[in-house]
């Protein structure tokens, strides 16, 4: 994901047993919208590839 400039953190780390959360990721939401709007471009650069 570097490559699209977005960040998650796996689901396991906010689980204290670990497989609970292997199937979720976490985003950070930032507060300007012009920021989410870029983080969502990026995401919809994933369907391509």
């Amino acid at each position: 994901m570097s490559e699209l400039g977005v960040a998650c953190v796996p689901g396991s780390s906010f689980f204290s047993e670990a497989s609970l959360g292997a199937g979720i990721v976490r985003f950070a939401f930032c507060k300007r919208l012009e920021t989410l709007e870029a983080a969502g471009e990026r995401l919809a650069g994933l369907a391509s590839w």
